[in-house]
């Protein structure tokens, strides 16, 4: 579950005020309507009033260990992790990555049994660069960076097995085309010593004109591959292996 839970914020063009900070959202109460269904209030409550100019995306994983899922924040130049119960504001990154960091994929890149990140990095014109980050021997070493590749606009990463081989692979879109006439929705292969190796890269889909986030779902019927919604700039498309 820890490292499942994810999401990206839909905040991608530097717009968000400071004072929106990190945001957590409980439930504080079921009400029972006539129909006997039950409706859930929330209650916001401010994290961080401040974490940096702007939190880019936002995603949930047990980065200490301790079974509870802890809050990662990505803003421009940072990334910060809130340690569940309490959220205690932690860096896990500061600097080392291409101005601005823009997307981030909670996921035990190594198999050590513990979260690594995946993080999308340059937006929006500075490259578009992919690397992984990996923890030290304890939460209060710097966590150490890895390449995994580049693609201009990079804006929206996931995990899911789209391939079809039984892993699963880092599933990224860019916003705009760069290298073909349309988008390209990529995946790379995880690959056995993902520190030193090359990650396999193979090319989805080249045919939307923008690409603002997709979605990685397993298919109904084991027999048909995975599917990947993608939402563009008109609507939303589903692409199959």
């Amino acid at each position: 579950m820890s490292s499942r839970a994810d999401w990206n914020s839909p905040c991608c063009f530097g717009w968000v005020p400071r004072f929106l900070g990190v945001a957590l959202f409980a439930a504080a109460m079921g009400i029972s309507t006539p129909g006997g269904a039950v409706d859930f209030l929330f209650e916001a409550k401010t994290i961080d009033p401040s974490p940096g100019k702007v939190v880019y995306a936002v995603a949930a994983a047990d980065v200490d260990g301790d079974g509870r899922e802890d809050m990662i924040a990505v803003t421009e130049d940072r990334v910060f992790w809130y340690q569940a119960p309490n959220w205690k504001k932690r860096v896990l990154l500061d600097g080392g990555t291409q101005p601005d960091n823009v997307c981030i994929v909670p996921h035990d890149v190594d198999g050590d049994g513990q979260i690594d990140i995946v993080l999308g990095a340059g937006w929006p014109r500075s490259g578009g660069t992919i690397q992984w980050a990996s923890r030290g021997e304890s939460l209060e070493e710097p966590w150490e960076i890895y390449k995994i590749g580049a693609e201009p606009w990079v804006h929206r990463m996931r995990i899911g097995d789209v391939l079809g081989t039984g892993k699963p692979q880092l599933v990224v879109s860019p916003l705009n085309a760069t290298r073909a006439p349309g988008v390209r929705l990529l995946a790379f292969e995880l690959p056995a010593n993902p520190r030193t190796d090359r990650w396999a890269l193979t090319v989805l889909d080249a045919s939307l004109d923008r690409l603002h986030n997709h979605l990685c779902l397993p298919a109904a019927d084991r027999r048909y591959p995975p599917r990947r919604p993608c939402a563009r700039l008109r609507g939303l498309r589903r692409r199959r292996r």
